[in-house]
């Protein structure tokens, strides 16, 4: 996580603040912001995971990647890692906003942990499509 996540998280809970202080109801705000989450998740974190494999196709290195002592498990665990980073800045980024228009809503803590739940869910899924 580096100073963009947060900068982004801090946006993005003012402006969804801001939206609320206007008058739009909280629930609006809570569906508002679970979708960017979870579109953020399957686009962005899912995205990156496919190309890391292909490009080691590419380069000629998957057959040198095979003589290793890994298992084809440990070679994706390695290749998905900055995934994982790149999943947990993104989830650093929305978690304070989801959550407290959850709050402000009608969907509450359970909600948003779901939506949250949901995005590690679909950035796990598109990962390994």
């Amino acid at each position: 996580m580096n100073k963009r996540h947060w900068a982004v998280g801090l946006v993005l809970t003012g402006l969804l603040l801001l939206l609320y202080l206007s008058g739009i109801c909280g629930c609006t705000l809570f569906a508002l912001s679970s979708f960017s989450y979870l579109a953020a998740c399957t686009l962005m974190v899912g995205n990156q995971a496919l190309g890391a494999l292909t490009m080691e196709r590419e380069k000629k290195t998957l057959d040198c990647l095979r003589l290793t002592q890994w298992t084809s498990s440990e070679v994706l665990r390695h290749k998905l890692r900055p995934e994982l980073i790149e999943f947990i800045g993104v989830l650093a980024a929305f978690a304070p906003s989801i959550v407290i228009s959850g709050l402000l809503g009608d969907a509450g803590l359970l909600g948003a942990a779901g939506v949250l739940a949901m995005g590690a869910v679909s950035a796990t899924a598109a990962s390994t499509v």
